[in-house]
């Protein structure tokens, strides 16, 4: 990943909007599907409290792999911020 020392080292100090600036400039310059990459935007996008946006990141990762791990908690944690608890709890037992 071409960012990823500085992504991780914002992410450690609690930087998620200038992490969050750098896996944007990450996902543009790079040509090909990163799992990764959208896991940390939507991690990152739920620190903002962009929980849409985290939720749409997460669906990309389920899309291209339906038993992703970490696509799953990601897709959980951005429901359960929404509020839909129901929903997040699904994500949390497959």
């Amino acid at each position: 990943m071409i960012f990823s020392l500085d992504i991780n080292i914002f992410f450690r100090n609690g930087e998620a909007k200038r992490a969050l600036f750098y896996l944007n400039k990450a996902s543009t310059a790079s040509s090909q599907y990163e799992e990764s990459l959208y896991i940390l935007r939507s991690q990152a996008n739920c620190l903002m409290g962009h929980y849409d946006l985290a939720d749409m990141d997460a669906d990309t990762v389920l899309a291209d792999n339906p038993f992703s791990v970490k696509g799953l908690v990601a897709k959980a944690e951005s429901q359960y911020h929404q509020g839909a608890f129901e929903h997040a709890l699904k994500f949390y037992q497959r």
